[in-house]
Formats: structure tokens, C-alpha cells, sequence
């Protein structure tokens, strides 16, 4: 999984909740209610991301929300952060049953074409 599918299958499973501009130097996500930062060049430095959290109006202030060695997992965090409770590993089952029902109607397809050529 990248921070790119994470973002769309949040959005695909529970309707537009965010979206995630990534760059060389940084991920930012914008959820309903926050913005949020994540510096990759942090995993160089110091062998750990970190998640920073802005949701200040009156001040320019980011602070930090959490860390992990998992970009895919911060920005699980930052995503429902403002919203219902998911549980990360749910989401993960929910992701490999997606791709396992992806790769099912795949080989449907594939077989559904060549039965045809019979």
C-alpha cells in the first residue's frame, strides 16, 4: 500500500474524507477539519517519521501527533484523526480483500474471454 491508496480507499469506503499532496520533501494531507505534515527526509535523520498536526486557525503552529516508521500508517492516523473510529489492522484486512476481489474479477475476465474463444 502507498500514502496515495490510502488516501483513495478511505475516500472509495467512506466518501470523500481527504486528500494528499506529496512532493520530494513532503507529504501534506488536508482532512475536513486539519492539515497535516509529514517531512521525508525525517526517516534519513533520525530512522522515524513524524506526523504533524495543524489545526490552529489564529496561529501558524504544527505539532506533533505521532510517529511511526510507516508512512502508510500516519497517514491512515491523519486521515481519520477527525473522524469515526477505524482500527489500522481492520483497515488492512479491508485492503487485501479489496485486492484479493480485484485479482478475482480479473481472472473472471481473463477466463470469461477465453471460454469465449471456444
Amino acid at each position: 500500500m502507498t500514502p496515495e491508496e490510502v488516501v483513495w480507499f478511505i475516500n472509495h469506503k467512506y466518501g470523500e474524507q481527504a486528500y494528499l499532496v506529496e512532493t520530494d520533501e513532503q507529504i501534506l494531507i488536508f482532512s475536513r477539519v486539519s492539515k497535516w505534515v509529514i517531512f521525508k527526509k525525517d526517516f534519513t535523520k533520525f530512522h522515524i517519521y513524524t506526523l504533524f498536526h495543524f489545526n490552529d486557525t489564529e496561529r501558524e503552529h504544527y505539532h506533533v501527533q505521532d510517529r511511526s516508521i510507516n508512512l502508510d500508517y500516519l497517514v491512515f492516523r491523519a486521515i481519520v484523526h477527525d473522524g469515526k473510529y477505524i482500527d489500522w489492522k481492520e483497515f488492512q484486512q479491508s485492503w487485501e480483500l479489496f485486492l484479493l476481489g480485484r485479482e478475482i474479477e480479473s481472472r473472471v475476465a481473463a477466463w470469461e474471454w477465453v471460454a469465449s474463444l471456444v
